[in-house]
């Protein structure tokens, strides 16, 4: 790993991989004498909640729900029709979970 790193001291890379460790963001285990680390999220999993907390943030400020919503929106449909589809049947979905409650 050391070598992924060349111009970060190995005392740098191990203190911050341990903060990381102590901060959930890394899992670790021994073999031997040495930690290994792994990272306890994907992309995926980072990004997904990277967008919840971003929304939230958003939908909870003073600038009005409608217009983060409508601003998201457009700027779906102008990159891409099928996400745009998507989004649709994504709501569709989420009002008939929301219906059999």
């Amino acid at each position: 790993m050391q070598n992924d790193f060349p111009d970060v001291a190995y005392t740098t890379l191990m203190t911050t991989l341990d903060r990381l460790y102590k901060k959930s963001a890394l899992v670790r285990s021994k073999r031997g004498r040495a930690f290994f680390y792994e990272t306890r999220l994907s992309r995926d999993e980072v990004r997904s909640q990277w967008a919840a907390a971003v929304f939230t943030t958003l939908l909870d400020g003073d600038v009005g729900a409608s217009l983060v919503l409508s601003s998201f929106i457009g700027a779906v449909g102008e990159r891409d029709e099928l996400l745009l589809n998507e989004l649709e049947d994504l709501l569709r979905q989420r009002r008939a979970e929301s219906n059999k409650k």
